[in-house]
């Protein structure tokens, strides 16, 4: 595929994201950073991976990942730094033949808008193989099926306000953990907030879904849509 083709490709699944098969993560977080993943498929294929990473008051980032046949042909990343005294705006493309980063651009500016109008520019990087996006795209999955250092367990609930939080860790030291707003409770919430000595330690199973950079519970009466997390 050409640039121009990977590009076209690109912009194709943006314009049906809607139309396709969508799973969500849970919103992870490890130290000061909070993640979230999101997984589309067409046909039982996964043709878009969208990672959402945000560093409170310092940056935000998000990064999408577009594979065609299984493999990955672009990757594009829009980061916002907040400064002190000003903000900064950057959007970076790496294009991807046969495992080979072939090219890689970018454009910067103070303001969204600026964003948008400035032209890329070439970065002058020499070919190399692009095992840190697939070692990505694994993690992705991780995050999506909550697998290794993102399968996390009950591990308490608490009520502030009127609303209420499922906390939820990691088993491993190096793991993530998350946290999980409850605005409306059902039979299982309540059973939570009675009994959570019985749950504690096990995996929960249980649908949500992404606000906002949260996690918010949808209870079991409720209609889910497709933005929902997978449940395991």
């Amino acid at each position: 595929m050409s640039e121009k083709d990977i590009l076209q490709y690109a912009d194709s699944i943006d314009a049906n994201s809607k139309d396709l098969e969508k799973q969500t993560s849970l919103v992870y977080q490890l130290g000061d950073q909070l993640m979230y993943a999101s997984q589309y498929s067409w046909n039982g294929s996964s043709i878009m991976f969208i990672e959402y990473i945000s560093n409170e008051g310092l940056s935000n980032q998000t990064r999408k990942y577009y594979l065609k046949n299984d493999s990955l042909v672009l990757v594009k990343e829009k980061i916002s730094m907040d400064g002190e005294n000003a903000q900064k705006y950057t959007e970076s493309r790496a294009y991807i033949r046969n495992n080979i980063v072939f090219k890689k651009e970018s454009r910067l500016a103070v303001t969204e808008a600026a964003l948008k109008s400035n032209k890329y520019t070439l970065q002058q990087t020499p070919a190399k193989n692009n095992q840190e996006f697939a070692e990505n795209i694994l993690r992705l999955k991780d995050a999506v099926r909550a697998s290794n250092k993102f399968e996390v367990v009950f591990d308490n609930i608490i009520s502030v306000a009127e609303e209420s939080r499922i906390l939820l860790k990691n088993k491993l030291p190096d793991g993530y953990s998350a946290t999980v707003v409850v605005r409306d409770q059902d039979a299982f919430i309540d059973s939570l907030i009675s009994i959570p000595a019985v749950f504690k330690d096990k995996k929960l199973n249980f649908k949500w879904q992404v606000n906002d950079k949260e996690a918010v519970y949808v209870p079991v009466a409720a209609s889910v849509t497709s933005a929902s997390g997978l449940n395991r």
